[in-house]
């Protein structure tokens, strides 16, 4: 697959209406880094809490048979078909939900029928039971087949500086006034290793981990933001701490995981309580 470029999605999502709100604009480059995280291939591909414009991105750019998943329409303002006209030719392009929670009930799919799964900005939201996803994702991928999962990374550099001035470093913990939010607010972000224990519990390999800062790129930091990331960095060693503990610090977490083993543990003793 051609390495696809922020400008050409925002180029080629502004050929259709409706146009991309400010909270696409805001992920452009979350997308753009997502669809260059995808394996080469074709196949059948399942994106998980169906994000309206990067999926046209998803059809567009991949050779992938595209299916989408969202919450069921119960306060949620999601319903099952979503709808974009092309703006020079009129031609409409549909792409129909299927509707499911994501939590709290089996998947309505065979086992082993997708050769990736895509869950991005999705683990961060759930609010009762994360393997549970996990562990239904690993059923519905054949063999070998790929998860494509970002999330945000609650022990970043960004998020700590947050911390430190005082404010709160998740990056979703808003409520909302309106009684049908758009979204739910994120109710749990992870630590690289978190992730990686829930990958390794529900029997997949990680391919690919890595933790790019694409949100903030443009971020302006102070002299004293850099002054004190250089004094962490001194005072790790220091204090007998293992310089990995350093790595992995970007905004968000990128993985790939392939499906290669078993289910080994439903409950992660780090992630639930008894």
């Amino acid at each position: 697959m051609q390495r696809v470029t922020e400008a050409q999605a925002r180029a080629y999502l502004a050929e259709f209406d409706p146009p991309p709100t400010d909270f696409v604009n805001m992920h452009l480059p979350r997308y753009a880094a997502t669809l260059n995280l995808l394996p080469d291939g074709t196949g059948k591909l399942l994106e998980l809490g169906c994000d309206n414009h990067f999926t046209l991105l998803l059809e567009k750019f991949t050779r992938y048979e595209v299916r989408t998943q969202n919450l069921l329409d119960a306060g949620t303002g999601y319903s099952g078909i979503t709808k974009f006209v092309h703006k020079t030719s009129r031609r409409p392009v549909e792409f129909q939900r299927d509707l499911f929670d994501l939590e709290q009930a089996a998947y309505p799919y065979p086992d082993n029928t997708f050769d990736v799964v895509v869950c991005t900005e999705i683990l961060e939201h759930l609010l009762h039971d994360p393997m549970a996803m996990l562990t239904e994702i690993h059923r519905i991928l054949k063999p070998n087949g790929a998860l494509v999962l970002t999330t945000p990374n609650i022990i970043s550099w960004h998020a700590l500086l947050k911390g430190l001035r005082g404010i709160t470093p998740y990056e979703g913990s808003y409520f909302w006034r309106q009684h049908n939010p758009p979204m739910l607010q994120h109710a749990k972000e992870f630590m690289p290793h978190e992730v990686k224990l829930m990958l390794d519990s529900a029997g997949f390999s990680v391919e690919k981990f890595y933790t790019p800062h694409v949100f903030f790129k443009h971020e302006r930091y102070k002299l004293a933001d850099f002054l004190l990331l250089a004094f962490i960095h001194l005072w790790f060693p220091l204090t007998g701490r293992h310089p990995r503990q350093l790595r992995h610090r970007g905004a968000h977490i990128f993985v790939v995981a392939r499906k290669t083993g078993t289910l080994r543990d439903r409950y992660p003793s780090e992630i639930y309580m008894e």
